[in-house]
């Protein structure tokens, strides 16, 4: 991962995926925005094309993909030229996929959300035609494998989402949980969750998934750097960034505050 700030560069490596960040500056101009872009890019993939041939590794020109991000208010906004990375002109994209997660310039996840609730939706259809084979514990293991794992996968990033999006999961969830009890599409899902599975609603299992990153970035030693360097500890009350209690469904009194780093 490459992270471009204005004239800063800092470079991280994750996995396969070499991504660029460029960061808008509030008091440059739109148009030299868009100039300095390309430069930087192009700045940037000259050390990119020299770090992968000592590594004995090749980029491949033609998945690079380009995409704007801003507020909905601004789309109409965007620039639609292509930019030029070398030889190469990429036009920017309405979306990409990004380690499984498809990111679009507003930053809804809409188009992310279809697609989970599309494979999940598969998943329970073909558990639906071997259900009353298996028993409920074997059933439960199934839907968790296939099902759950895919609402849970990289989860933290829908925090803050309306609750009309949320409840697109939500039914899913709710479905699975009528599948592996065997009851109507009516039936009310909220014991079977609650006391039957032990499951977490959507929204709170992505403010578990938060609270869990969280919990590891100030404690576990073996947690990435780019994680446990956003976060620290805080002993200032005041300082304190309030917190939506209503999105965990419990109060919270911390015995410590913790704040991320203003980048």
């Amino acid at each position: 991962m490459i992270r471009l700030c204005s004239h800063l560069a800092t470079v991280k490596k994750i996995k396969n995926v070499t991504t660029l960040y460029l960061h808008e500056d509030k008091h440059l101009s739109k148009v030299y925005d868009y100039c300095i872009c390309s430069k930087l890019i192009t700045k940037e993939r000259g050390e990119m094309v020299h770090w992968t041939r000592t590594n004995r590794l090749a980029l491949n020109p033609e998945k690079t993909e380009l995409l704007w991000f801003c507020t909905p208010r601004r789309v109409h906004q965007l620039s639609r030229l292509p930019v030029m990375i070398g030889d190469i002109a990429i036009d920017p994209a309405a979306q990409v996929r990004l380690l499984g997660v498809i990111f679009d310039s507003t930053l809804s996840f809409g188009n992310h959300m279809s697609a989970v609730s599309r494979a999940c939706h598969c998943q329970l259809r073909r558990i639906r035609e071997i259900r009353r084979y298996i028993s409920i514990s074997a059933a439960t293991q199934v839907v968790r494998a296939l099902v759950v794992s895919k609402l849970d996968y990289c989860n933290g990033i829908l925090l803050g989402l309306p609750d009309y999006q949320l409840d697109r999961l939500q039914s899913v969830l709710n479905a699975a949980a009528r599948l592996i009890f065997n009851v109507k599409w009516h039936a009310h899902v909220t014991p079977l969750l609650r006391d039957n599975l032990h499951w977490l609603k959507i929204p709170e299992r992505i403010a578990y998934k938060r609270c869990m990153l969280t919990y590891r970035a100030l404690n576990d030693t073996t947690c990435p750097d780019y994680l446990s360097g956003l976060i620290h500890r805080s002993t200032r009350l005041d300082s304190c960034v309030p917190v939506d209690e209503s999105a965990f469904g419990f109060r919270l009194h911390p015995r410590r505050s913790c704040w991320a780093k203003d980048h």
